[in-house]
């Protein structure tokens, strides 16, 4: 069984063509379903029932796993299930008709200007490694870029004499991200004297580790982490949650929803719409909590 999983992954890079941090995904999500389904007493794809599909994403309900984390790995699932059919290594798919119950729309977590300033005030910006986490926080709250593709970011992406980034992200969409002089300037510096010192070849990612080597996922969410932590801000924040930020006050300030769409790089205008509910939600309760008749 491993080895079909194996072969699988193979089939992603050289004929999905997808990348490594999305093969990456697929790996973690499908050697814990492996893992489940061979403590199942199962030894062959081709015995996986729809029982063992369901059972297996009930086992993940129990261990509280987040609604996102759940359908992705369904997902991953099927993908994989689908494939083993094509390949005709099993007869049947028994993820098929499995869905995941879907729960109400949680609102994003945001942090107010007040606390993106004590968050940027953490990161030691005369060490090298301090310079780059203050850079690299500037960068995520300016840009709005998603955290998949803040850690593909290259040098060749930027305009910095335009104040521009060039990005192609998720989707193999195209979008145009204008920057504002502090974050430029935070770049320049960061150019000038911090990556020099952490590139031991000519890496064309603009952020890399303190070994030289381009970011994953996790090593963003681990700086992020201690950060927050030092900054004492008492919410759940991620990388996601300074893209949130971004949105929020970018429509605080009068930006208009095209336009927070278009730097958001959403598909659909009503997935950008949740933010406007957010701001006018907000702009209630401080009414009902200033206004002396309220």
């Amino acid at each position: 069984m491993e080895e079909i999983l194996t072969a699988y992954f193979i089939y992603l890079n050289q004929q999905e063509h997808l990348s490594q941090n999305t093969i990456q995904s697929y790996q973690n999500d499908l050697k814990q379903y492996l893992h489940y389904v061979k403590n199942q007493k199962i030894n062959h794809w081709n015995d996986v029932s729809r029982k063992v599909v369901i059972d297996f994403f009930s086992n993940l309900q129990r261990q509280e796993k987040a609604q996102a984390t759940m359908m992705r790995m369904l997902s991953s699932v099927k993908k994989f299930h689908l494939y083993l059919q094509l390949q005709q290594i099993t007869e049947h798919n028994p993820t098929l008709q499995v869905e995941l119950a879907k729960k109400s729309s949680k609102a994003p977590e945001y942090l107010t200007l007040a606390e993106i300033e004590q968050i940027m005030q953490i990161p030691d910006a005369s060490t090298v490694l301090g310079l780059r986490d203050r850079t690299m926080l500037e960068l995520l709250y300016a840009s709005g870029v998603r955290v998949s593709e803040f850690i593909e970011l290259k040098l060749s992406e930027f305009n910095l004499v335009m104040g521009l980034l060039h990005l192609i992200g998720k989707g193999n969409r195209e979008r145009i991200i204008p920057l504002g002089p502090t974050t430029l300037n935070w770049l320049k510096l960061y150019l000038e004297q911090s990556r020099p010192q952490l590139i031991s070849d000519d890496s064309p990612y603009l952020f890399v580790n303190h070994r030289g080597k381009p970011f994953t996922r996790q090593g963003i969410w681990k700086i992020i982490k201690q950060i927050i932590t030092e900054a004492k801000i008492e919410k759940s924040v991620t990388p996601q949650t300074f893209r949130h930020s971004l949105a929020i006050h970018l429509l605080q300030n009068g930006a208009d929803l095209a336009t927070v769409q278009e730097i958001l790089g959403h598909v659909d205008i009503s997935t950008t719409e949740i933010y406007v509910r957010m701001t006018k939600k907000r702009l209630s309760e401080t009414y009902l909590k200033y206004f002396p008749r309220a």
